[in-house]
């Protein structure tokens, strides 16, 4: 078993992630900027504010002294923060790393980060370069969207839309992607980018079609189909299918849970 740390362990797939690792027999501790962050029992907490570094104060090495594995989800992406959490962070974050003697840095990204142009996708492809040069053992694991975020989009107030019409999406459930990572702790870093997705791909209109459907609410709209074609297959990988949920199986899962 390992010694892990965990950055965004409060996030939606760090609270999936971290009693997997427990339960799995890891020693597991979650880098947190609020000492009142609620952890699963089994979890140290160590301090750490990724967004500091781009303050100039560096993360204490110490925190990372004796981990083996560092598993990066932290993200500023829904406070404004990608340039100083995602950038700056993960840059301070990989020195702490080298000066506590190396890890191996598994980092979530996303399926079709060079495709779209969105700021946190072109965040990832500069962290993915960070990770490729910094002399650490490194996996980037890119998944499809999940279908936990796709039901906070679906589930917001109207009118704003967020999925584009005509657009394929490939949703895989948190649990699924939490067990995905586990399994890859007990395999050599890859060195590279490894991809995960969904068992099937959807267009957005079937996505908003079986939401309405199981909810019984009405359908979500859409936005505008992109300008360029090129780009409706840009969030897909059709050849990893590793998820089994789908995205109606999620949903009926939800209503059956209470939370609808």
């Amino acid at each position: 078993m390992a010694n892990i740390l965990v950055t965004g362990g409060t996030g939606r797939l760090g609270r999936a992630l971290m009693p997997r690792l427990v339960a799995a027999g890891h020693e597991v501790r979650a880098l947190v900027r609020r000492p009142d962050a609620v952890l699963p029992a089994g979890v140290e907490t160590v301090s750490g504010d990724l967004g500091a570094a781009s303050l100039g104060q560096p993360l204490a090495s110490a925190a990372f002294e004796g981990v083996e594995h560092v598993i990066h989800l932290a993200s500023g992406a829904t406070d404004g923060q990608i340039e100083g959490v995602d950038l700056a962070g993960t840059s301070g974050l990989l020195d702490a790393v080298r000066a506590a003697g190396g890890a191996h840095v598994l980092y979530l990204s996303i399926v079709g980060i060079e495709q779209v142009a969105f700021p946190l996708y072109r965040a990832k492809v500069e962290i993915e370069a960070m990770l490729a040069t910094s002399g650490l053992p490194w996996t980037s694991l890119r998944t499809t969207q999940f279908h936990e975020l796709l039901w906070d989009v679906f589930d917001r107030p109207p009118p704003t839309p967020f999925l584009a019409r005509g657009m394929r999406y490939q949703p895989v459930g948190c649990a699924e992607v939490a067990t995905f990572v586990v399994d890859l702790l007990t395999q050599p870093p890859a060195n590279g980018v490894i991809e995960m997705g969904g068992p099937e791909i959807l267009e957005s209109s079937e996505l908003a079609s079986i939401f309405a459907e199981v909810t019984g609410r009405p359908e979500p709209a859409l936005r505008p189909a992109p300008t360029s074609t090129a780009t409706l297959d840009a969030l897909v990988t059709p050849n990893h299918r590793e998820g089994r949920q789908t995205w109606r199986a999620f949903l009926e899962a939800q209503r059956g849970a209470g939370t609808l």
